[in-house]
């Protein structure tokens, strides 16, 4: 019976001409509907595959000519009611957080209560696990760095 699986795919963008001191990161997550993990974990790295290029030459990065490249595959979960369709509310996804306190949960920063032009930084740690060939593979993951500034 198929289900439904959120495949985070991690693409960066790759200059062709020119050294990087850094490297820009998406973490795309897409919705794949397979009979198993490791199909829907197939599926996903075929999807980051075909994702990967410089749209026929006319990709630039800050001015420069670049690629996106597939870094890999994420974390991979279980969709809530995965044998179900997703829709509208359906939970596809998920980051575990700590915090040092209640209090914290308070002044936990979100988008929609950002001030116009403020950017705040915030430390984040998640644990991953996918399943790959039938086997857990258990990812801990180091503290990441988040950083959120509204602009408008």
């Amino acid at each position: 019976m198929n289900k439904w699986f959120a495949a985070h795919i991690v693409m960066y963008v790759e200059f062709k001409t020119e050294s990087q001191t850094t490297f820009p990161v998406w973490e795309n997550i897409v919705l794949i509907n397979a009979n198993s993990d490791d199909e829907a974990f197939g599926k996903a790295e075929r999807k980051g595959l075909e994702s990967e290029g410089d749209d026929g030459g006319s990709f630039e990065w800050e001015g420069l000519p670049a690629r996106w490249v597939f870094a890999g595959v994420r974390k991979l979960t279980l969709c809530k009611n995965s044998e179900e369709r997703p829709g509208d509310g359906t939970e596809i996804t998920y980051i575990q957080m700590r915090v040092r306190s209640k209090n914290s949960l308070k002044s936990m920063p979100s988008y929609t209560t950002l001030p116009t032009g403020i950017s705040i930084l915030m430390l984040m740690q998640e644990w991953s696990c996918i399943c790959q060939m039938g086997k857990r593979i258990f990812s801990i993951g180091k503290p990441l760095r988040i950083s959120l500034t509204r602009v408008s």
